[in-house]
């Protein structure tokens, strides 16, 4: 995301809270506002970008208009609902975002862990089977023995 989309997304969500009522009027924009600031962050991590003093230039200046903006975002969310509404609303979205990374976290431990009991469940399966097709085997090599015995008894007396 580019800087210019973050401060859209800043005005766009400034704008609505002039109509709103209630927090939840504007949760859509906030919600697209931190989504657009989260790939931004992670799209400057990942690229070096153009190294010209005109591209620094540029980012750096929007970047600290964008930030100006946010607090006044800020600043303004505060005094229409109370104090601190939007630090909590920062707070509670970072421990949402928390537990949800922890139930991602345990979903792939339960995976692996059930990836494993299948596993092991199969491995025995086939041992068993294994073990059984043994046993079919003597059976079937004791019958053969038994037949061919059987079918080469004497049965005439002696002459």
């Amino acid at each position: 995301m580019d800087p210019i989309t973050i401060g859209l997304a800043i005005a766009g969500a400034k704008k609505l809270l002039e109509s709103a009522t209630d927090i939840k009027d504007i949760a859509g924009s906030i919600e697209q506002l931190f989504s657009h600031t989260e790939k931004a962050a992670k799209k400057a991590k990942k690229d070096e970008g153009d190294a010209s003093i005109k591209s620094v230039v540029a980012d750096v200046i929007e970047d600290r208009n964008n930030q100006t903006r946010m607090r006044n975002l800020e600043i303004d969310i505060d005094n229409k609902f109370g104090f601190g509404t939007w630090a909590a609303i920062k707070e509670e979205r970072t421990r949402r975002l928390n537990i949800a990374e922890e139930n991602k976290v345990k979903a792939v431990k339960a995976l692996k862990e059930k990836q494993q009991a299948d596993k092991e469940f199969w491995d025995r399966v086939t041992y068993w089977l294994g073990e059984f097709g043994k046993l079919i085997a003597v059976l079937i090599l004791a019958g053969g023995a038994g037949y061919l015995i059987w079918i080469n008894r004497f049965v005439a007396g002696t002459s």
